[in-house]
């Protein structure tokens, strides 16, 4: 119906935004790469192993083609929740490397990457391809326990870069791996997801997404 067709043509601009989000904090500086959408058929005969950012033969084979490098998944297999990544398209979405050598002229880099990004648009199964750049913006929050400097480990998770290019939206998942958050933090009030798929301490991956 026009409805499914509506909700499906949103889902995939809303993986798209969220795709080139996380490849553009990924990137490190200066470091070039192309994202591309899989065509539907293709991804599904992908056979990469489960639970890896691991490209299958499509992906990888179109990536080598075009003469990139890296190639990945940007949403990595999610075990028993990969149908949910299925359902809104998020397991078609790649990202891969342009080499530049060293001394290119900004110019020369601009050239190869679109060659790369032409080439890599007319392989087989791929249905869409675009330059992802890093963001080279600064944005400083308003919060106290910011700018009072009792927020320094920001810096390690790259959070700076990933404020460049969006400042938070109700509609984004963050999961923290780590060894445990501080609860009580105001932040957190009211913002924590469980994943139930999981038994607390018992050692045993139970949902089967790698973790």
């Amino acid at each position: 119906s026009c409805e499914r067709r509506r909700s499906a043509a949103w889902g995939t601009r809303r993986a798209m935004k969220l795709a080139l989000l996380l490849s553009a904090v990924a990137l490190a500086a200066g470091e070039p790469a192309i994202e591309f959408l899989l065509a539907a058929d293709a991804a599904d005969a992908d056979d990469a192993s489960p639970n890896t950012r691991e490209c299958g033969a499509i992906a990888l084979n179109a990536s080598l083609a075009a003469g990139l490098a890296n190639c990945r998944r940007v949403f990595r297999r999610a075990g028993r929740h990969e149908s949910e990544h299925i359902a809104h398209g998020l397991h078609r979405w790649y990202v891969a490397h342009v080499h530049v050598p060293a001394q290119t002229s900004s110019t020369g880099a601009e050239r190869l990457k679109r060659r790369a990004q032409t080439k890599l648009q007319a392989q087989r199964g791929v249905a869409h391809a675009h330059i992802v750049q890093p963001a080279g913006l600064r944005r400083i929050p308003n919060d106290r326990l910011f700018t009072d400097g009792l927020q320094d480990n920001l810096a390690a998770i790259n959070v700076f870069d990933a404020w460049d290019v969006t400042t938070g939206s109700p509609d984004v998942v963050v999961q923290v791996v780590d060894t445990g958050i501080a609860a009580g933090v105001p932040d957190l009030q009211g913002a924590l997801w469980v994943n139930e798929g999981e038994v607390p301490g018992d050692g045993v991956d139970n949902d089967g997404n790698g973790y």
